[in-house]
């Protein structure tokens, strides 16, 4: 399935002619690839190894800003505020060191590995986040007395999380799928998590540490984004949902078709921002923990509203 998305977006890429190409060998027989088989008939010219490539008249070189890439993370992080994404991906500034720096990856570099064990060695779930967590567990800038301490709490939290989804965890089909398809001049990326399938049904899940780190509107449109370029090489995804480490819990994400155009819409807008050089402030909510706050003059005087619940 991996192999047919990047088909899918090689054959996508072409702009103005796509040559299929196969040859044989004088030892062994070479078959066309079983892709090839899904495209449309008559959509193609079927040419033999004697005859030319008919000529073709080829368009200007595109603009180097004509086709970019972006990944679903970059869409998300102009979402929430343009102005920080030009701080962090347009001039490059990084945020400062902290103890935590790498917690959430390490915790899903964790949790893939024990799908992994799961899947193909037969672990039960508490077994095989245990075992990830003693071998792969690393924070790269902690203070060596607080190790123990930040890794045991990551630990109760995990074994908890597998514990209550031990199910979910049986049901996992794939683990860090990736996807990549195309969306208005751009490429857009990403990988999965996880993809679950239950005999009948497949589901679209991301991991979140917390609740804090993102807002469930950001972390769905991210999933349903997953699930619009899965749909474009086939692939039929009927649920989707985030998962969050920090008390197991589970939030179910629309995937249905409306909901996916209302996702491609808004990706597409995100897009023609970047591309426009959109980089307008967008003060809220998330200034209370952007990266950015100390330098981000318009953060200053910013009266924040935060709910009591």
């Amino acid at each position: 399935e991996d192999e047919r998305r990047l088909f899918y977006v090689a054959a996508t890429r072409a702009k103005d002619v796509l040559v299929f190409s196969s040859f044989t060998g004088a030892k062994r027989d070479v078959f066309e690839s079983s892709f090839v088989s899904d495209l449309p008939q008559g959509s193609y010219l079927d040419l033999s190894e004697n005859d030319l490539l008919p000529a073709y008249k080829i368009s200007k070189g595109a603009d180097p800003e004509d086709i970019q890439t972006f990944s679903a993370g970059d869409i998300i992080a102009y979402k929430t505020c343009p102005y920080s994404y030009r701080l962090n991906h347009i001039w490059g500034y990084r945020p400062g060191f902290s103890e935590y720096l790498g917690y959430g990856k390490t915790l899903h570099f964790c949790l893939r590995l024990a799908s992994d064990m799961i899947k193909k060695l037969g672990y039960s779930p508490v077994n095989a986040i245990e075992t990830a967590l003693d071998g792969h567990f690393f924070l790269p800038f902690i203070v060596s007395d607080r190790s123990q301490e930040i890794q045991q709490a990551a630990r109760n939290k995990l074994i908890q999380f597998v514990k209550e989804r031990a199910e979910d965890m049986k049901q996992i089909k794939e683990v860090e799928a990736r996807v990549e398809f195309p969306l208005q001049k751009a490429t857009v990326t990403g990988r999965i998590d996880v993809l679950l399938h239950d005999g009948n049904c497949i589901e679209i899940r991301d991991y979140k540490t917390s609740k804090d780190s993102t807002t469930h509107d950001d972390s769905s449109i991210q999933v349903q984004m997953y699930a619009l370029g899965m749909s474009m090489t086939g692939e039929s995804v009927s649920r989707g949902s985030v998962a969050y480490l920090d008390d197991a819990s589970l939030r179910e994400v629309g995937v249905s078709d409306s909901h996916l155009a209302k996702a491609k819409e808004a990706a597409q807008r995100h897009i023609a921002g970047i591309i426009a050089k959109d980089f307008s402030p967008q003060p809220g909510q998330h200034c209370k923990s952007c990266n950015y706050g100390a330098i981000c003059r318009w953060k200053q005087g910013i009266e924040l509203n935060v709910p009591a619940d």
